[in-house]
C-alpha cells in the first residue's frame, strides 16, 4: 500500500500531467482512444489518495516509538514532502479548458 500511494501514484500523477502538457502544446489530431478529460480528472480524484502513507509511517512510528527505538525522518521526509506539493501544484496549475480547445 505504501508502495502504491507514495511511488506509484505521484509518478502516474506527473506521467499523465505531461502527457496531458505534450498533447495540448502539439495536438496529435483527434485521439480518440484516449479522453483527456477522464485523464485529468482522475489526477484531481488520486491526489488526496497519495497522502495516505503519510498516516500510516505515522501511526508504525508511534507503535514502535512505544518500544523505546528512535526514528529519524531525514531528508527522505523532506523529499517526500516536496514531491507531494509539486505534484499537487502541478495538477491545479494545469488550465483544464485547453484540453476543451484542442479536444
Amino acid at each position: 500500500m505504501i508502495f502504491f500511494a507514495s511511488i506509484l501514484v505521484p509518478i502516474m500523477k506527473f506521467l499523465i500531467l505531461v502527457y496531458l502538457l505534450i498533447n495540448v502544446k502539439y495536438p496529435m489530431g483527434k485521439d480518440k482512444k484516449i479522453n483527456k478529460h477522464k485523464l485529468y480528472y482522475m489526477t484531481e480524484v488520486v491526489g488526496p489518495w497519495s497522502m495516505i502513507d503519510v498516516f500510516v509511517v505515522a501511526i508504525l512510528a508511534a507503535l514502535i516509538h512505544m518500544h523505546n527505538v528512535q526514528i529519524i525522518a531525514g531528508t527522505a521526509a523532506t523529499a517526500f514532502a516536496l514531491s507531494v506539493f509539486f505534484t499537487l501544484l502541478a495538477a491545479q496549475a494545469f488550465d483544464e479548458s485547453l484540453i476543451k480547445e484542442n479536444h
